[in-house]
């Protein structure tokens, strides 16, 4: 795992992630899937059966950020320990090691709550918890945010419905051009997925205080799935595909489902 992560080897950081996730290895999972994403997912051209499995794999990364962010007591956890690097030194103290980014984080708070000794910083298991809580929080908003900005602008979210019929002039079309003879209930059905998806990455923000901006990106995803995929559906209709509904659409989608 080191050693995929120091050459940046995403496809093996994705294998084990996936392994580590089925043997619930939630630490060693984190880890892989916390340097896959740190960079944004690349979907701005991603064809609809990649998308998915992207989403699958960025729902089960925010998913171990959000579990390990509302653990009541994360220092006591052995995984959290060892992930975030610090240990117990004595009762209701931790150590933090140097070069951890909790290590960071401890050093960047306005009134710096530690005692340092041969290189450790002692924390108070209060201190340590509330920092480590704040850290986990922010990291998952703005890596949740970033990945819901681009989905905004990915094409493989938007079709083109005048493209369906043939009548989009627009040289640079910023929308997904299908070809109407892939058009099936099976394909709308992936339509649907995608959103559904988007929208349980979003609901790992439900602790995380957001403001306003809650409340707009709750109305952007469902006005934005119920009035484009009406729209296709009437698009789809004009083309004859009528049967669609009758088949069901898949909504809980763990990782290792999304195999390609």
């Amino acid at each position: 795992m080191f050693q995929a992560i120091i050459l940046g080897k995403s496809g093996r950081l994705q294998q084990l992630g996936r392994i580590f996730h089925q043997d619930h290895n939630k630490a060693a999972a984190l880890l892989c899937l916390d340097h896959i994403f740190a960079t944004p997912p690349h979907i701005q051209e991603a064809t609809i059966q990649h998308t998915i499995s992207l989403l699958a794999m960025f729902i089960t990364y925010t998913r171990l950020l959000h579990d390990i962010a509302n653990l009541v007591e994360p220092c006591n956890d052995l995984l959290v320990q060892k992930l975030f690097a610090f240990q117990v030194s004595r009762e209701d103290m931790f150590s933090v090691f140097p070069g951890a980014s909790l290590y960071r984080e401890v050093d960047n708070q306005q009134e710096p709550p530690f005692h340092e000794k041969d290189g450790k910083r002692s924390v108070s298991r209060r201190d340590l918890s509330r920092i480590l809580k704040n850290y986990l929080a922010e990291r998952l908003r703005s890596r949740i945010m970033e990945e819901n900005d681009i989905c905004r602008r990915a094409k493989v979210f938007s079709p083109c419905l005048n493209a369906l019929l043939g009548t989009c002039t627009r040289t640079e079309c910023p929308r997904d051009h299908v070809d109407p003879a892939i058009l099936n209930p099976d394909w709308y059905n992936l339509r649907v997925r995608i959103h559904l998806q988007q929208i349980l990455v979003f609901q790992n923000l439900h602790f995380v205080n957001l403001g306003t901006e809650r409340g707009k990106q709750r109305r952007y995803a469902v006005q934005h799935l119920y009035s484009a995929e009406l729209k296709l559906m009437t698009r789809m209709a004009d083309t004859g595909l009528t049967g669609y509904m009758k088949h069901s659409i898949p909504i809980s989608m763990p990782m290792d489902a999304a195999r390609t």
